[in-house]
């Protein structure tokens, strides 16, 4: 399977988890006017914006983020929103990172991660749902 339908099953796999959440879901058509996000959800009148990346292996390296999205991230927040996320598919399961994390490491020179490391920086999708109740 290639990369691309590997992510293009991924982004479908995780809208369909938000939706079973109750969460109002717009999975974005991969390459839809140079579209920024994979996902936009929406529950309780807070709005999420998620890019979703499929990883093969143990690392997810920083430079997958394309410069549309680092904008569209920074705009997404400015504008009062919550604050984006990439929704990361290791192997063993699927976790979610800000943003602002990652801009932040790189600052400090960290060019990409380790799913073994991701929990320090982020948290697994089930952990972040488990706030909102089904």
């Amino acid at each position: 399977m290639s990369n691309k339908s590997e992510g293009t099953r991924f982004e479908r796999k995780f809208a369909e988890i938000l939706y079973m959440k109750g969460f109002w879901v717009l999975n974005i058509p991969d390459g839809k006017n140079g579209q920024p996000f994979d996902v936009i959800a929406v529950r309780d009148r807070q709005a999420y914006a998620f890019d979703c990346k499929a990883c093969e292996g143990h690392r997810f390296d920083f430079n997958r983020i394309e410069e549309n999205q680092r904008n569209a991230f920074t705009a997404w927040e400015s504008v009062g929103n919550n604050p984006a996320m990439l929704a990361i598919q290791f192997p063993e399961g699927i976790y979610l990172m800000y943003y602002e994390d990652i801009r932040r490491l790189e600052e400090r020179g960290v060019r990409s991660i380790a799913r073994t490391n991701i929990r320090h920086y982020g948290m697994e999708l089930g952990q972040w749902l488990k706030g909102w109740k089904a």
